[in-house]
C-alpha cells in the first residue's frame, strides 16, 4: 500500500513551492519518490532523486521516455537525474516513466511509476 504525501517548501523571501510524492511502507515508510521536478537551475527540485530511509544492498533506477526508450540509468541510491539525455541534451517537458529495483535485507522490491519534468 502506498500513501500520497503533499510537501510544501517555504523558501527565502516567503516564496512557497509544493511537491507531491508517494510514500511506500515497511522500512520504506519514509521512502519518498517525487512525482515531478523542475531542472531549471533555480536550486529547487532541480533533480529527480529518491529519498531512502535505509541503504539498500542492491539498487537500480531506469528512466524511460514515453516511447519506452531508456534515457537514464543509475545503480547509485543517491542518484540525481538532471533531466538530460546521456549525450547531455535536455529532455523535453513531459511525462517520463521509471523503474526502481532494489534489495533490502534480502528482499527484492520494485517500484514503477511516472514523473513529470517541467522546465
Amino acid at each position: 500500500m502506498k500513501t500520497v504525501l503533499f510537501l510544501i517548501l517555504i523558501l527565502a523571501g516567503g516564496v512557497s513551492q509544493s511537491q507531491s510524492a508517494e510514500q511506500y511502507p515497511g522500512c520504506l515508510d519514509s521512502l519518498i519518490v517525487p512525482k515531478s521536478f523542475t531542472p531549471n537551475g533555480d536550486g529547487v527540485s532541480d533533480y529527480f532523486a529518491v529519498y531512502f530511509p535505509c541503504v539498500p544492498d542492491k539498487f537500480k533506477v531506469v528512466v524511460y521516455s514515453r516511447w519506452g526508450t531508456e534515457i537514464y540509468t543509475s545503480k547509485f541510491p543517491g542518484f540525481q537525474w538532471d533531466g538530460k539525455m546521456p549525450d547531455g541534451q535536455d529532455v523535453e517537458t513531459g511525462t517520463y516513466f521509471f523503474r526502481i529495483t532494489f534489495t533490502y535485507q534480502k528482499e527484492e522490491q520494485e517500484i514503477t511509476g511516472h514523473l513529470v519534468l517541467l522546465r
